[in-house]
Parts: structure tokens; C-alpha cells; sequence
């Protein structure tokens, strides 16, 4: 069975629990009876002891405080834990809340655990299984019919008292636990790897307003791996909040964060009739149609380089029946040449200006442009929407047979192209022109910062501000963070992003911060440098702004560095 089957099995199990659990208002919480059994021993005679008493200090006082009725007993010997034991059982009532507290030092003997007293070394090792079982509290617990149980073990290891009772086996035996309890041990099965912090990260959950038991003891085991956790069927809170969430409304919350096909389906099967019924529905046509939409996007693709492919072939077949011709012309010509003559002034004249290059045609893609109106100072023109694409890119490379460069550019369609000279980007311009039989070119800066700015004055598009830096999740949605815009080094991961994935600019334009870099004609008079401009997924917030620029060589290259087109109009 795949893992990823198995998370979709462990998702719905997890829903499941949490739509059949027991639904109580705040008003029946607070009046459920809650009754506490806590035992903290620590100076075990005959040991050093390995931690101190005052660890989880004041906590009888916090779970009096929180209407719980407590036993509670400090380094405790056999009779005194027996004594104890039996005034917990006298105090359990049905329908209640049970929680049950063990810090020291428990065992396993013939796969059944013991919670040792502090004077266990004054009868040996032949005492143990006389001391109080872990199966016994949980036989008393389950007895009690309460509504929600919690089993707590802070498990001290004490290498020399297990090594004087002549202990083989290290830490607890595993063992099961009713539905409707919570079982939370410091180690896990079978292990003395400890976390040391366990006590105080609990009483730090136990006090927090609002915060459930099953999303507490969650937290609690994320927080250190050694922590064993199993969750009950049943919800708990030590500090109630002050609005609780029903079945319905959990469900829903942990049904949107999941955000999948299976989570909003269940909800629906769950509550046919529920209160967010509308939002499960359009949830499941949104990710059909995205789910529709990929495939459709796949096939397009398929059937792209399907022609791609097919438009080469066909422009090597031309390419070699005309070389053929062209062979067998010269062939006949070289048989009828008369001898050599000087060549005519006129044709010397024609062979001293440089030769334009001459495209055949083939097949080709013209990018998706928007048009910029004119001002006073600026004509009009038409700038690419997108940056230059690899699909767009790799076209140019297949019609002029440019092998050695084409192997570097099948790379994903969608992704802005790379690594371009300012010289190829302009013979890609020149070639496309020459195909459409429209004049493409590279922008200049100002055609360039004009689109960029869409009419503004300021930093950035949207304003002066930019708060990408913070790291708060709410900061997300804000119109002045430069992470709805653009791919930079602070959200890309350092990689190149598909185009149009960002935001827009005010004016329809994507990525014109951000992403790849652009290559611009330089304002200046030194035509052996070139501007980028524009910033790239390597570049921090300022590197991103309008204004910013840089400078390099047209024979410059770089991985975050590519171009896009401007059409006259």
C-alpha cells in the first residue's frame, strides 16, 4: 500500500474521530466533575536523585483553582500510595473527568508496568509487583464511566535503582487505553530517552486559555519527538475558552485547513445539511476545475511539442532537399564555368556592407502584449505581458538549428528563459520580427520604467512601503507586500518560478519585478554595457525597486537573468 493512500486513510480516520466525538456546551463543561490523582516521587531512598521536586510546582494549587478535586502525594512510599490510591477511587463518579499524573520512576517486569515508591529498595526486588500497576489505575479509571480520562507519566529513569532491582528491560511496556482516554508519556515504549523539559511544557499547555487537549498534547509532542502521545476521542480544556466550537465547526475548521477533495467531502457526508455546505461545495468545484484545468494544460503541452516536433522535421526535410538542389545545381554549373573574370564593381560595392541575416520561415510563437499608451514624452508601443518563456525561447532555437543550445533550453515550458547574452536576446527579437513580419525589439530603459511604474512616482508600483521582511502570516494579504508581486529571494526559495504566478501590475504586467531579470538598451552612450533591470528571484527588496539597475557586459550571462519583448505600434 502506497503512502500516500495511507495519509488519505489516516486523514479520514482523523475526521471521523473528530465528527463522532461527544458535542458538550461550555455550560456542561463547566459543571462536569473533575477529580485528580498525582504522584510526584523524586528522592527515592538508598538513590541519588536525578531531578527536583519543585518542577512542577504549584500545580495541586492550579487544578484546585480549575475546580478539580486533587489527591496529591509527595515522595510516597508503598503504604502511603496505597492509602492514597483508594481515596482517588472514592472520589471517581460517572461522567466525569479523570486525570491521572505519575512522576518518578515505573518499570516493567513480565510486560506489566509498576509505578515504584520511594522505599522500594527496602524490600527489593520481590516488592515491585506489589506496587501500584499502571493497569490497575487505568482498571479503577474505566470503572468510573467518566466522559474523558488522562493519563500522564513522567517516566525519571534512575540507572542505579533499576541496576539494585536487577531490571533488564528499559523504560515502560507498551500498553492500550480505552477511546475516551488521552494517554502522554515523557518516553515511549520500551525507552528511557527522556524529554527533560516535559513537566513544564505540560503546565504550560495545561494553563493556556482556550487550548484543548488534543491540540495541546499535539503541540506538546511536535515540540520534542521523544514524547509519546495518543489523543482520545473526547475534547478537554483545563482553562475554558470563552466561545467553545461544535462537532460541525471543528470538523469544518480542520476540514479547510486540510484544504483536500477528501476533507470537504466528508464534511458534506458528515452534515448534509450543514452550515457550510455552500463553501464545501464550491471548495470541491474549485479544485475539480483546477484539477480539470492541470490536464488541460497537460494535454496542451503534449500536443505543443507534439507540433514542435513535427514542425522540425518537416524544416529538416526542406533544409535537405534544398542543400541537395543546391548541390546538384552547383555541380552542373561548375561543369558549364567559364574562366574566372574579375568581379563586377557593383557586386564589390554589395559585398563590402554587412549581410543581414536571412530567416527561413518555420514555426514560431508570438508573445502576449499590451499595449502603452503614448504621452507627451513617451510614443506609443506594446510590451510583453509575460517575461520570455522557455516553450517561446526553444522555438527560435529548433527553426535555426541551433543544437548545441537546444538541450540547455528544454527545460520547463513555462519558466522564464535564462542565461541569454544581451546579443541573443536581440537576434531572438530580430528573428521573430523577420517571421511576423512586425518589428520586435528590446525595450529601453525608459519604454522599460515606464511599464514598470504604470503611472506611479514611487518606490515600488503599489506605494513606498514594503513589508515582506516581517514574518508575521497576516502580513500576506497586504497590498504593500512585494511577496504578492514578485519572486525574490526572501519567498523564491532561491529558484526560478513559472511565469504569471505573481500579481500583476496596475498596467496587466507579471514579473516585471522579480523572477528573471531583464535585459534593457542602456540610456547611456556606452553600448559595450547593457541595463538589467527589474531584479530577479536573488534580489532583495530595494534590488526590486523601479529605479534599481545595473550594468554589465553584452556578453554577460547569468541563471536569473532573461529578457522581454516591445512591439512597435
Amino acid at each position: 500500500m502506497g503512502w500516500d493512500y495511507m495519509k488519505i486513510i489516516l486523514t479520514w480516520v482523523v475526521l471521523f474521530v473528530l465528527a463522532e466525538a461527544k458535542e458538550l456546551s461550555l455550560n456542561d463543561m463547566k459543571k462536569e466533575q473533575r477529580v485528580a490523582f498525582i504522584i510526584e516521587n523524586v528522592e527515592y531512598e538508598g538513590v541519588a536523585s536525578e531531578s527536583n521536586i519543585g518542577d512542577i510546582e504549584g500545580i495541586e494549587k492550579f487544578l484546585q483553582e480549575n475546580n478539580f478535586k486533587v489527591v496529591y502525594q509527595k515522595n510516597s512510599n508503598r503504604t502511603d500510595t496505597i492509602r492514597s490510591f483508594r481515596n482517588f477511587n472514592s472520589k471517581l463518579k460517572e461522567g466525569g473527568v479523570v486525570l491521572f499524573y505519575f512522576r518518578g520512576h515505573a518499570v516493567q517486569l513480565h510486560n506489566k508496568n509498576y509505578l515504584l515508591p520511594i522505599d522500594v529498595l527496602e524490600y527489593g526486588h520481590s516488592s515491585i509487583s506489589k506496587s501500584l500497576s499502571i493497569d490497575a489505575v487505568l482498571g479503577s479509571i474505566n470503572r468510573s464511566n467518566g466522559r474523558m480520562n488522562m493519563v500522564v507519566i513522567d517516566n525519571v529513569y534512575n540507572s542505579k535503582l533499576s541496576k539494585s532491582l536487577s531490571i533488564n528491560k528499559k523504560g515502560l511496556a507498551e500498553f492500550d487505553v480505552a477511546k475516551n482516554t488521552a494517554l502522554v508519556m515523557s518516553s515511549k515504549a520500551n525507552s528511557t530517552k527522556r524529554n527533560k523539559n516535559f513537566t513544564k511544557q505540560l503546565l504550560k499547555i495545561f494553563k493556556e486559555k482556550g487550548l484543548s487537549t488534543r491540540d495541546g498534547f499535539s503541540k506538546l509532542k511536535k515540540e520534542n519527538n521523544k514524547t509519546y502521545v495518543k489523543l482520545s476521542n473526547q475534547d478537554f480544556y483545563f482553562k475554558l475558552p470563552s466561545r467553545l466550537l461544535s462537532a460541525e465547526d471543528k470538523l469544518w475548521e480542520k476540514s479547510s485547513k486540510r484544504g483536500t477533495l477528501d476533507a470537504f467531502t466528508l464534511y458534506i457526508k458528515t452534515y448534509p445539511s450543514g452550515k457550510y455546505k455552500s463553501k464545501a461545495k464550491s471548495s470541491i468545484k474549485k479544485i475539480e476545475l483546477k484539477k480539470t484545468n492541470l490536464e488541460k494544460e497537460k494535454a496542451k503541452k503534449v500536443a505543443f511539442e507534439a507540433e514542435v516536433k513535427r514542425q522540425v522535421e518537416l524544416e529538416l526535410a526542406r533544409i535537405t532537399k534544398a542543400k541537395e538542389k543546391e548541390s546538384l545545381s552547383k555541380l552542373q554549373k561548375e561543369k558549364k564555368l567559364a574562366p574566372k573574370k574579375p568581379a563586377p564593381k557593383k557586386l564589390a560595392a554589395v559585398t563590402s556592407v554587412p549581410k543581414a541575416k536571412v530567416y527561413k520561415k518555420a514555426f514560431y510563437i508570438e508573445p502576449e502584449m499590451v499595449n502603452i499608451v503614448a504621452t507627451t514624452e513617451q510614443k506609443a508601443f506594446a510590451i510583453g505581458k509575460y517575461e520570455l518563456s522557455n516553450k517561446e525561447y526553444k522555438a527560435f532555437l529548433q527553426a535555426t538549428q541551433n543544437n548545441k543550445n537546444l538541450l540547455r533550453y528544454d527545460r520547463i515550458a513555462d519558466q522564464p528563459v535564462t542565461n541569454v547574452t544581451f546579443e541573443e536576446a536581440k537576434e531572438y527579437a530580430a528573428w521573430l520580427s523577420a517571421m511576423s513580419g512586425k518589428k520586435y525589439t528590446i525595450p529601453t530603459e525608459e519604454q522599460w520604467e515606464y511599464a514598470a511604474r504604470a503611472g506611479t512616482d514611487t518606490k515600488y508600483f503599489w506605494g513606498n512601503k514594503d513589508v515582506s521582511m516581517k514574518k508575521a502570516f497576516w502580513l500576506k494579504d497586504r497590498p504593500n507586500n512585494a511577496h504578492l508581486y514578485a519572486w525574490m529571494k526572501s519567498n523564491s526559495s532561491e529558484v526560478l518560478h513559472n511565469i504569471g504566478e505573481k500579481e500583476q501590475n496596475p498596467w496587466g504586467l507579471y514579473d516585471i519585478y522579480g523572477n528573471a531579470g531583464e535585459w534593457c538598451i542602456n540610456s547611456g552612450t556606452d553600448e559595450t554595457q547593457q541595463a538589467l533591470r527589474g531584479g530577479s528571484f536573488l534580489s532583495n527588496s530595494k534590488e526590486i525597486q523601479s529605479s534599481s539597475k545595473v550594468y554589465k557586459p553584452q556578453t554577460y550571462k547569468s541563471i536569473d537573468l532573461g529578457f522581454r519583448l516591445v512591439k512597435e505600434i
